[in-house]
């Protein structure tokens, strides 16, 4: 016999679904955000006249993609390179790409606009956008840049973002050593200000979120032989600069203050993770000092990349509703079942 308690289980769980039916899915969300700016970068060689600049070039570009379709525009990267004399990246902006945003988005990111659109239960979205606006041997001011990736989702599918910016200073180093006078010192510098952050909310289902962000100094010298450096936040207590394949070189970090190589994941609803996350512009300080460049051909690399990847799958409504009748059925069987036995 079908008692009664079972019956109203029944009806119980049906009745959590068909509730379930009811609450929009709207507000069951995936968020991820990486933002990076960065100003006042400077290279100060000694002895100063022993450095002749032979060139530069600058790379941007955005994409943005989100349940499918990606952005298409044609300007959403850039590059400009050449000498000092040609200048042909123009002054400030020294370089600007076009924002890109996912054509399925209702909320869009405008043109160098690097305020953060957020987190909520209602819009889905997907962008980035990139910018150098000065840079030291073009403008004659210390290289400042600014990047962003950031998505959301309130619907099932998956969304991805990229800024990339790829900045590359080749410098001519040809200087004499004199009799009691030493190879050449660098001395590089730079404020940033490091935002990640994922986010999970809502209702039972399968998430991820994931921010990334990295960016790297890299020396070379025509002939061989690179210096490398990756900022991660470890203060000077662990040297991230290492100088083992340039003959003769040594290199020391004077600051690393946050990590700028990092990867924030979350999996489980609902989380909130982040990665020197603030909503206010809060610059911190980064250098290193390298020692021992014999003479030859130098090229100084900036390579910065911030990114977005997120997916939502969450049960549909009407599936939820499914479930429900079928368990009223179910019930409702039972019931007759039992009737006709009494």
């Amino acid at each position: 016999m079908f008692k009664p308690t079972k019956r109203k289980s029944l009806a119980a769980v049906a009745g959590a679904c068909i509730a379930m039916f009811s609450a929009p899915s709207a507000n069951a969300y995936v968020y991820a955000l990486s933002h990076l700016e960065v100003k006042d970068f400077t290279l100060n060689i000694s002895p100063t006249l022993a450095t002749a600049v032979a060139g530069f070039s600058f790379d941007l570009s955005n994409t943005a993609s989100m349940l499918g379709s990606s952005s298409v525009n044609p300007l959403s990267a850039a590059s400009c390179g050449g000498s000092i004399a040609l200048n042909n990246c123009g002054t400030s902006p020294v370089l600007d790409a076009a924002m890109a945003n996912a054509p399925p988005s209702n909320l869009f990111r405008s043109e160098n606009n690097f305020s953060f659109l957020g987190a909520n239960g209602v819009n889905s979205y997907s962008g980035s956008d990139s910018v150098i606006n000065t840079a030291e041997l073009v403008t004659g001011t210390p290289t400042s840049l600014n990047q962003i990736a950031e998505s959301l989702l309130n619907t099932n599918g998956q969304a991805r973002s990229n800024s990339e910016i790829q900045s590359n200073t080749s410098l001519s180093i040809t200087f004499t050593i004199a009799s009691g006078a030493g190879p050449a010192t660098l001395d590089l510098s730079f404020m940033a200000d490091a935002d990640q952050r994922t986010e999970i909310f809502g209702a039972v289902g399968s998430y991820l979120a994931q921010s990334n962000m990295n960016a790297s100094i890299t020396l070379s010298k025509d002939g061989g032989g690179t210096i490398g450096w990756t900022p991660q936040g470890n203060g000077i207590v662990i040297n991230n600069c290492d100088a083992s394949s340039m003959a003769g070189a040594t290199c020391s970090e004077t600051f690393d203050t946050t990590d700028l190589n990092n990867n924030v994941s979350a999996f489980t609803n609902p989380s909130t993770r982040s990665n020197s996350f603030d909503v206010a512009n809060i610059f911190t300080a980064f250098g290193i000092h390298i020692e021992g460049l014999l003479a030859g051909d130098y090229t100084v690399a900036l390579n910065s990349l911030t990114s977005t990847s997120i997916s939502r799958t969450v049960p549909e409504p009407g599936s939820l509703a499914l479930i429900g009748v079928a368990l009223l059925g179910l019930g409702f069987v039972s019931t007759k079942r039992q009737t006709k036995q009494a």
